[in-house]
Parts: C-alpha cells; sequence; structure tokens
C-alpha cells in the first residue's frame, strides 16, 4: 500500500503563472475559467471519475460551487456539490484546534511532554504536545507499517482503538531526534486524540462536535467512526493498487468498504464544500482560539523549500493556508488566503498517484488565475 498522506508538495514551486489572467469583479468569466480548468483536469487524468469545488473571493463577487465527471460512472450519477464526502487528513485541522484551545482553557501546555499522559511510550519524555502538532516529534507514522494494512485489508469492518494504532508505532525506532526535522506522522494526532480525551473526559466525536460542529452550524459534518456514509454521498473509487479489492482495471466503489475508526483522529470527518467553508473560514481567519495561539499559527512553523506545516494547517508561500486529506476514495484539498476573502476547496472522488497530484494542481492553477 502507498503511504496515503501527505502528498509531495514540491512541484507548486515549479507552476508558472497562467497565461490567462483577470483583476476585476467579473465572477461569469471566473466561473467559465475554473470550470474549463477543472474540465481539463478530467479530460487529462481519465482515471479520476469526477470533481467538486468550490471557490469563494468576496473581491471578486464570485461564489462557485459546481460538480464534474461522475459520482458513479457505472450508472452516469452525477457529482453534486451538496452531498457529502469523506475529508481524510483535513480533520487534523479540527483535532489540532481543540488542542489548542485546551492550551486557551489552561488544561495544557504547548511545552508539556508526551510522558505526562503517556509515561510508557518510547522516548515520551523527548517529545513535547507542540511537536505533535508540527509534526516534528520524529514519532513512527504507524500507517507505514506494513503489518498494519495486511491487519486493515484482512478485515476491513474491524473496529479499532486507538490503542491499537499507537501500537502499530511504538515498536519501531524514531525518524529523527524529536524538533529536529518535520515528518508527517499520522501518529501525532492520534496522540493529540487520546490527549484532549484524557483532558475532557469525552470521546473525541463528542469532543468536536461540542467545540466545532455543532456551534459553527456545521450540520453536514460528522466524526464517522463506522464505514456507513451519510444520506446523500460522494462516491469514492478505488483500484485494485490501493485497496485489496479483485484485481480489475475497473475502479470499485470504496466508499463504504471500510471501518473508518483505522484512520480515527487523522481522517475521519465526513463534511460537504458548504461546512467546510465555514470551517475554514474560522480556521484561518481567527476566532476560535486566541490572538497569540493564532499567531502562532503562522509564525511558528517547520519550513522547507517554500513548503510550511504546523499546528494542524499549512501553507506553501503563496498566501493560502489550510490542509489536503487523502483516504480510500477521495482526495481533497482546502485552502483560504490569509488577509483575504478567498477560499478555495476541491475533491477528487478517488485515491491515487494522480488524484494526489491533480487535486492541488487544479488548486494552484485557480490561485493563480485569481491571483496571478
Amino acid at each position: 500500500m502507498k503511504k496515503l498522506i501527505p502528498v509531495n508538495l514540491a512541484f507548486f514551486l515549479c507552476l508558472t503563472c497562467l497565461s490567462c489572467s483577470k483583476t476585476n469583479t467579473d465572477a461569469a468569466w471566473y466561473e467559465q475559467e475554473i470550470s474549463r480548468l477543472g474540465d481539463s483536469i478530467l479530460t487529462a487524468q481519465p482515471s479520476i471519475p469526477g470533481l467538486l469545488i468550490g471557490v469563494w473571493d468576496g473581491d471578486k463577487n464570485l461564489a462557485y460551487t459546481v460538480g464534474k465527471g461522475y459520482s458513479d460512472p457505472n450508472t452516469k450519477e452525477l457529482m453534486n456539490p451538496d452531498y457529502h464526502f469523506r475529508i481524510g487528513s483535513n480533520t487534523k485541522s479540527f483535532v489540532v484546534t481543540a488542542i489548542l484551545q485546551l492550551v486557551d482553557e489552561g488544561k495544557l501546555s504547548l511545552n508539556d511532554r508526551l510522558s505526562k499522559f503517556f509515561p510508557d511510550f518510547p522516548r515520551a519524555g523527548e517529545v513535547t504536545i507542540s511537536q505533535l502538532c508540527t509534526m516534528e516529534s520524529g514519532i513512527f507514522n504507524y500507517t507505514n507499517d506494513s503489518t498494519f494494512f495486511m491487519d486493515l485489508y484482512s478485515d476491513p469492518g474491524k473496529s479499532w482503538t486507538p490503542d491499537d494504532l499507537l501500537a502499530h508505532a511504538a515498536p519501531y525506532p524514531y525518524s529523527f531526534e524529536p524538533g529536529k526535522a518535520y515528518g508527517y506522522s499520522n501518529t501525532n494526532t492520534v496522540l493529540l486524540g487520546r490527549i484532549a480525551e484524557m483532558l475532557t473526559g469525552k470521546p473525541l466525536g463528542t469532543l468536536l462536535n461540542e467545540k466545532f460542529f455543532s456551534p459553527l452550524g456545521l450540520t453536514h459534518t460528522s466524526f464517522a467512526l463506522e464505514n456507513k456514509m451519510p444520506v446523500n454521498y460522494i462516491k469514492g473509487w478505488g483500484t485494485s493498487d490501493w485497496v485489496p479489492i479483485p484485481e480489475t482495471t475497473a475502479p470499485v466503489d470504496v466508499s463504504e468498504y471500510f471501518n473508518q475508526s483505522w484512520a480515527w483522529a487523522c481522517g475521519n470527518n465526513v463534511s460537504t464544500l458548504q461546512d467546510l467553508k465555514i470551517w475554514l473560514e474560522k480556521l484561518i481567519d481567527g476566532s476560535m482560539i486566541s490572538d497569540s495561539l493564532q499567531q502562532k499559527r503562522f509564525t511558528s512553523h517547520f519550513m522547507d523549500a517554500g513548503f510550511t506545516y504546523g499546528y494542524g494547517i499549512f501553507t506553501i508561500g503563496n498566501g493560502f493556508w489550510g490542509h489536503n486529506g487523502g483516504i480510500f476514495g477521495y482526495n481533497s484539498v482546502m485552502m483560504r488566503m490569509k488577509g483575504k476573502d478567498c477560499t478555495i476547496i476541491i475533491l477528487a472522488n478517488t485515491l491515487n498517484d494522480v488524484s494526489n497530484g491533480a487535486t492541488l494542481n487544479l488548486f494552484a492553477k485557480i490561485a493563480k488565475l485569481l491571483y496571478p
């Protein structure tokens, strides 16, 4: 199984500006160009059944959502921009924000050691909460363990506990000394999710609902532990090189194939374009955490060749901040320009090497269209 997340973002530095650009408020023109860009992705990458695109820009009077291609290529069911989809690692932005709120509440310090909560985890006394949030802990990524996927594939309906996931990481040596480098690890967010549960006495799904889903009016967002999707959802597709389905060249619907507890704090959430827009505006513009911690989100990060990651969000040096998410059947990216009322969210309803690059590539092209 190939590593699910994150995709390599370095290619952004090589993208050139689009030859056509416009700086006025002709929303219809932008919609036409965004539609054309979406069509071009599907034409160039036929392994992607469909796309959802949401672009909102206050300065350009733009509020455009569109479905391209098919939710179900067999029945020709179209992509519906109002439907639910799995958001994968975009879930991390919720979990890390919950941790930062607990810091604001005085229940936790970013300098606290992991050993305070997990005294038996290897080298826990060397790892801080901050390093877990910024992917600088060096802790092994449990989804890189081959035996994990053997277990997952042998029993797709298995219900996983966070301790089950941590058991696939703890035996491995650290990838680097804590605080000395960046290394994307889903294990970090599992640990943060458990810490949030320990401090509040509430299951993580309940906590996210109380802190974010309910107060922000995210009525179509849920922490989905099992395999079932809500009514009205975009189908997600896979091929045999990414999921343990019979060898076939035709994609197979994997929307409800796995019990999603295997992803837990790392990628369990289900949402919609409109709900993610609301979430992303709060996430990047502030108001959910103190001004000092919000500022820290944008200044205390690992930086490398234009890519900056930390505290549940990343940027690629072009003014947009957000996250991406890859999970069986779905690949998405949500980005908002800091200081501008501009949000871009894209979903491809498959996960493979092609869709990994396609969603980010399309985001980059739309961003450059709006801000060349």
